[in-house]
């Protein structure tokens, strides 16, 4: 089973009508949330339009004290929802990101506003995004998929350690850096992201359809949907298509799921398969944590043929 490979978004549409950080006026910021303008007007100066989201555009620009390309994410604040707010007056985004320091997460470096926006600048990634790299490879093979899944777990591993959910991993949201030698994937898009506190559970529909955990759908979940998710970008990367429709996830019923892995180069498929079964079980407490999707032997035989012995722990902060 699997689904044609379609984007989730409408990455050439742009649904804000932002094309010019410099078309909105020089008016003193109102209180709402942050207090830092002056970098918008004096330290950042368009170059494009990288694409947008629900909620936002995201454009390329040059950040003039440093000289360096950054990309500065545009929120709209007549489209912000209470749930973007960590606080009332510090956006969640922002307030997640700003604590983050791990090689595979996208560099937060400031977030400022405007009347009309909110701002936020982070790295910029020029490699583009795993979707849009996966539409000109068709797939990827078994070697560079493996590494993508270390560089994807040690992050998500990283970010659950600190009790944060990302809730919107997907091909789209996965840039790629600068590194001629290897494959280098980063984590970007926390709109989504949430804290979890003690044994509360997270709620809301967060996520996009076909990378979303079934329990999204029932209301409350914990930092498992993630996992969920990279087991739909793993089958996505060795196959090129998507394991599931919407609709289909909606009516899941069995604890694991069945599907097929169509490849004939595979050093050992039925155990890929093994591992991607483990991160989509429809349980969320039969489901591995990251920690366990690190120690599998399908990653552990990846990890030992390219660097030597190097044990996952070691690995996983090693980048």
């Amino acid at each position: 089973m699997g689904c044609s490979l379609k984007s989730s978004s409408s990455s050439k549409k742009k649904l804000l009508g932002i094309t010019n950080i410099s078309q909105f006026p020089r008016v003193k910021s109102s209180p709402l949330l942050f207090h830092k303008t002056s970098s918008l007007y004096d330290d950042y100066a368009t170059i494009k339009y990288l694409g947008s989201g629900a909620f936002s555009e995201v454009m390329l620009c040059l950040h003039r004290p440093s000289n360096e390309h950054r990309a500065l994410k545009i929120i709209k604040k007549a489209l912000i929802e209470n749930s973007h707010f960590y606080t009332k007056s510090e956006l969640k985004e922002a307030k997640i990101m700003k604590i983050l320091d791990h090689p595979h997460i996208i560099k937060y470096f400031e977030c400022f506003e405007d009347l009309n926006c909110v701002y936020v600048s982070m790295e910029y990634c020029q490699g583009g995004d795993l979707y849009s790299e996966i539409k000109k490879v068709n797939k990827f093979n078994e070697e560079t998929s493996a590494e993508i899944m270390v560089q994807l777990l040690s992050a998500v591993q990283y970010l659950h350690e600190k009790n944060i959910v990302h809730r919107d991993l997907k091909l789209q949201n996965l840039l790629l850096g600068q590194n001629s030698n290897n494959i280098d994937v980063k984590i970007a898009d926390f709109g989504s992201a949430c804290w979890l506190s003690g044994n509360f559970k997270a709620f809301g529909y967060f996520g996009t359809p076909a990378f979303q955990a079934p329990e999204v759908m029932k209301g409350f979940y914990d930092e498992k949907v993630d996992i969920w998710s990279c087991g739909v970008i793993l089958y996505a990367l060795l196959q090129g298509k998507i394991l599931y429709h919407e609709e289909d996830i909606a009516n899941l019923n069995n604890q694991v799921l069945d599907f097929s892995i169509d490849h004939s180069d595979f050093y050992d498929k039925g155990l890929i398969i093994d591992f991607i079964k483990h991160l989509i079980r429809i349980d969320p407490k039969e489901r591995y944590s990251a920690k366990d999707a690190l120690n599998h032997p399908w990653i552990q035989q990846h990890v030992n043929k390219t660097f030597g012995l190097l044990s996952t722990e070691t690995r996983t902060f090693a980048y």
